[in-house]
């Protein structure tokens, strides 16, 4: 896990990648929109609904991800102190794992096939990156609280990627 940002990030270079448009409502309902394809990638939605505004503390509802009209990923907290994790399914089966760090703003994704993604969010910014294990890089930044703007690596482009971060989109809303 790092505190710093890496050294692509500070060289502020620019890279080309697959762009992304995240929008998340409050009770964490929202949509992934590919730029590139013109098309709208993924949905997501709790379930079950929150029945109020904050939600979490006691019940979180699994975070579950549709790829057309079908479900895809499922979200589901396995751990809730003192680092939250979250599990991530796919039809049953076990995928990846999402670490929330409170004390450093970071999240850390683990997937099944080994790799490893650090994201860091740290206060007073909009722009914030991640990492991989392998050398990959996204940035992401605010467009507002709500929508999200994301920049991924070609080579590196998933759906588990992208519906990870619309998941680290509701956390982020969950505990602003």
């Amino acid at each position: 896990m790092f505190t710093k940002r890496p050294a692509w990030a500070k060289a502020k270079t620019a890279f080309e990648g697959k762009r992304y448009g995240i929008s998340c409502s409050w009770h964490g309902d929202g949509e992934v929109f590919s730029y590139d394809e013109n098309r709208i990638a993924l949905k997501f939605r709790n379930e079950p609904a929150p029945s109020c505004m904050m939600y979490g503390f006691f019940r979180l509802p699994e975070f579950v991800v549709y790829q057309d009209n079908s479900e895809a990923l499922r979200f589901q907290r396995t751990r809730r102190f003192f680092r939250q994790v979250f599990e991530i399914r796919a039809a049953g089966n076990h995928v990846g794992e999402v670490r929330r760090n409170p004390i450093y703003r970071s999240y850390e994704l683990n997937l099944a096939n080994g790799t490893k993604w650090n994201m860091f969010l740290p206060l007073f910014t909009i722009g914030f990156f991640g990492c991989s294990s392998d050398g990959g890089k996204l940035l992401f930044w605010l467009k507002s609280h709500r929508i999200w703007q994301l920049v991924v690596d070609p080579e590196h482009d998933s759906t588990l990627l992208i519906a990870s971060i619309a998941f680290i989109h509701r956390e982020y809303l969950r505990h602003q």
